[in-house]
């Protein structure tokens, strides 16, 4: 069996219409990455937009003390107000300096000191719900931990609030929670980027491992269905067509082992076809980056590997929270729009502006490894589908037209926005693989691995039965 699935291999890579595949998906490959070249030249560096948003807040609570004073409302803690917020605007300038200097170990630490003076300020205020506080204050204590590593106890802010009306519209339920979650993540991904020794991305960025996530996140979910519809087709209607099948099938228990090796031939041509341009690529980077960006921490869906349940993306929670108040609107909450890896903070909600605590830090490294486990079943879970509906049709013209209509009309109807509940039972759902791990679509890692292996089973045993008919 191992020598047929070589064989088919050998034969399939060395056809003109597979190597014409290769050629098309290096040319995307390429132009997808210069785009996205292009493109990381426009966009902050992760951090950026929360550096600013940070020194917006202080010049307003700076403008609301002054008004007070004027007024003729004098704190006691004025004075200690006025010094913290100096020297947290000297912390977030000497950040924004950092990132226009190109010293990302000054720009991550700045980061994290950032991010502790939000943690300490949030911490004034009491919060309106004690389950939604509990639940959203899940990682303080590893803020904690990271201010007793880091010798960062020494910082205090006060009440820079202090209940004045101009700021009345602060007093939102979700804003008690909020800064929590903003400085949980930040003070968490800063305080890894500073151990690994690393530079902050955004969502363009070009290096050895950004081209094999993209080309998964953007190539795979259409052009790679395509790529594998038409070679799965093509090499079944070869078989076909010089008899293959047919003098397989008189060979003794060659039945089941010609369905399982054709599969599985299919399939790692398929992988090779649609990643090969990738990773040549890879290589190339890799040879100047050493590889670090697998060290990168990045968000996934924990809960999703472990359980059936669904991420915390979905409409009807985020419509219920709006009702009750504990967050702003619709707007402000559509998922990972792009993830913390390759995603810059100008999205709605991006790594720290994410309501699901169900999501958590992990290496980019052990998150592509993620990924691949369940791209590759969704390759073999498609051959195994093409090959079952090839043995059920007979005409060459209609097999291709049924295989392409239902992986389009499939693939047009599952879009990763979909966060219905019905569609984790979908397969399609689960074409784009990073969209599972990271939790931008509302379905768990878990429920895809099983939902895929058993359709293959089912499709595997389909045409095993339309086999011993010998109606092929």
């Amino acid at each position: 069996m191992l020598l047929y699935i070589r064989y088919e291999i050998k034969r399939i890579l060395i056809s003109r219409k597979a190597k014409l595949a290769i050629l098309l998906m290096f040319i995307m490959t390429v132009v997808m990455t210069v785009n996205n070249y292009n493109l990381s030249k426009k966009e902050d560096v992760y951090g950026k937009v929360y550096l600013e948003e940070s020194l917006n807040s202080l010049k307003i609570y700076e403008w609301v003390l002054n008004l007070d004073k004027n007024r003729g409302n004098i704190y006691k803690d004025e004075h200690e107000c006025h010094e913290v917020i100096n020297q947290w605007k000297s912390i977030i300038k000497t950040g924004l300096q950092a990132e226009q200097d190109h010293d990302w170990e000054k720009y991550n630490e700045m980061n994290l000191l950032n991010a502790i003076h939000e943690y300490r300020l949030a911490q004034n205020y009491k919060p309106q719900n004690t389950y939604d506080y509990k639940y959203y204050t899940k990682y303080n204590k590893e803020v904690d931990d990271i201010i007793k590593k880091r010798n960062l106890s020494y910082i205090n802010v006060p009440d820079l609030k202090h209940d004045t009306e101009e700021l009345d519209v602060l007093n939102n339920p979700d804003l008690s929670v909020s800064p929590f979650m903003d400085a949980q993540y930040y003070a968490r991904l800063f305080d890894k980027l500073l151990d690994k020794n690393l530079a902050p991305i955004n969502h363009y960025k070009v290096d050895s491992v950004s081209i094999i996530f993209q080309t998964l996140q953007n190539l795979v979910p259409l052009y790679g269905i395509l790529v594998i519809c038409l070679l799965a087709f093509d090499s079944i209607s070869y078989d076909k067509e010089t008899g293959t099948i047919k003098n397989l099938l008189c060979i003794p228990n060659m039945r089941n082992y010609y369905i399982f090796a054709k599969t599985i031939a299919n399939s790692i041509v398929a992988f090779l076809v649609i990643m090969l341009p990738a990773a040549l690529l890879s290589l190339c980077f890799g040879l100047y980056d050493k590889y670090q960006m697998l060290f990168y921490p990045t968000l996934y869906f924990k809960d999703g590997l472990t359980s059936f349940h669904l991420s915390f993306n979905n409409i009807e929670v985020m419509e219920k929270m709006v009702e009750n108040g504990t967050l702003y609107s619709s707007f402000h909450y559509n998922g990972l729009i792009r993830h913390s890896l390759y995603g810059g903070d100008r999205a709605s909600w991006t790594a720290g502006r994410s309501p699901d605590m169900s999501l958590d830090y992990i290496s980019l490294g052990k998150f592509l490894i993620l990924a691949m486990i369940l791209f590759i079943l969704f390759v073999i879970f498609i051959n195994s589908m093409i090959m079952c509906i090839h043995t059920f049709v007979n005409s060459k013209i209609i097999g291709l037209s049924m295989s392409l209509l239902i992986c389009i009309l499939e693939y047009i109807t599952t879009p990763v926005s979909n966060t219905s509940p019905v569609y984790q039972f979908h397969p399609f759902s689960y074409k784009t693989a990073t969209e599972v791990i990271a939790g931008t679509s509302s379905y768990p890692f878990l429920t895809g691995v099983c939902l895929l292996t058993v359709l293959i089973l089912v499709f595997q045993a389909l045409t095993g039965l339309k086999l011993k008919k010998k109606d092929i």
